[in-house]
């Protein structure tokens, strides 16, 4: 049986906004995109005895998402701005 833990964490806008964007992408709610998040972060830093690194094509690509996501954002924001004037 799995425990839980409940521990306060600091995220910066930029962050927020991301987990955002991507919780809507698959349709659940910001907490728990990010409680997903930070279960597969845990997972990445203790991997377990079947872990298979990334090779470097799947590095490049999620890097390329990153921006991606963070363009989307930094254009979302631009919008808001030029909205509120």
């Amino acid at each position: 049986m799995a425990s839980r833990r409940t521990v306060s964490v600091e995220i910066d806008a930029g962050t927020v906004a991301l987990a955002e964007l991507a919780a809507q992408r698959d349709g659940m709610p910001v907490a728990d995109w990010i409680a997903r998040a930070a279960r597969r972060g845990v997972a990445a830093m203790n991997p377990g005895p079947n872990y298979v690194p990334e090779t470097e094509a799947e590095m490049i690509a999620e890097d390329a998402e990153r921006a991606a996501d963070d363009a989307v954002i930094e254009a979302a924001e631009a919008k808001r701005f030029r909205a509120t004037g």
